[in-house]
């Protein structure tokens, strides 16, 4: 399944998906120090997970999906054979 395609008014293409972030801290490991921050990223219409380092790579990460999705369901983008 892929995320969502609607014409928008003027008809502009709206591309939407549905994501599940979660972020938590873990100890590092040496124990010293502030906690580390990791996550993931889990598309919602494909189950793919993308494993996160700390809350700064979220944002690149969502634009790299999004960017994909819209290779998948827009019929305008060309495609390699």
């Amino acid at each position: 399944m892929s995320g969502s395609s609607a014409k928008r008014p003027g008809g502009l293409r709206h591309h939407a998906a549905s994501f599940l972030v979660r972020f938590w801290r873990e100890p590092r490991e040496n124990g010293e120090g502030e906690p580390v921050v990791r996550g993931y990223l889990r598309s919602l219409q494909t189950g793919e997970e993308t494993y996160l380092t700390g809350t700064a790579e979220l944002d690149d990460s969502i634009r790299r999906r999004l960017d994909a999705e819209i290779k998948e369901t827009d019929p305008t983008t060309t495609r390699p054979n």
